[in-house]
């Protein structure tokens, strides 16, 4: 998909992901479903590779909340979640390379639908 090419509708819906995305990071719990939900609209027909926008766009997000708040940060906690947060990345990676769209959207529909219900 090309980026350049994105109606004014789609940028503000990505736009709207990118703000919610940062909500999320200082505290507001919640908006982060938010996220997915609006990028995959903004990349309607592309849901599967939204999550390949979104997930570069929570660890700005994560990188800049580290920088703002360093002396805060437990850097031990934030060490020990490293390995198993990449793990994570890398097993999505595989497993995302094996779905197609079709697959996806009723698979992250499913997820946030969990999520709401607080199963997950």
């Amino acid at each position: 998909m090309d980026f350049l090419h994105l109606t004014a509708q789609q940028w503000v819906l990505a736009g709207a992901a990118a703000l919610f995305a940062g909500l999320a990071k200082i505290g507001f719990n919640g908006v982060g479903m938010l996220v997915k939900i609006l990028m995959a609209a903004a990349m309607r027909g592309h849901e599967r590779e939204s999550t390949g926008v979104v997930l570069p766009l929570l660890l700005c997000g994560d990188f800049f909340a580290t920088r703002a708040f360093y002396r805060d940060v437990r850097w031990q906690t934030l060490l020990r979640l490293l390995p198993p947060a990449a793990v994570g990345v890398g097993l999505g990676y595989l497993w995302m390379g094996k779905l197609d769209n079709a697959t996806f959207k009723p698979l992250i529909g499913g997820i946030v639908l969990l999520k709401l219900l607080g199963v997950i």
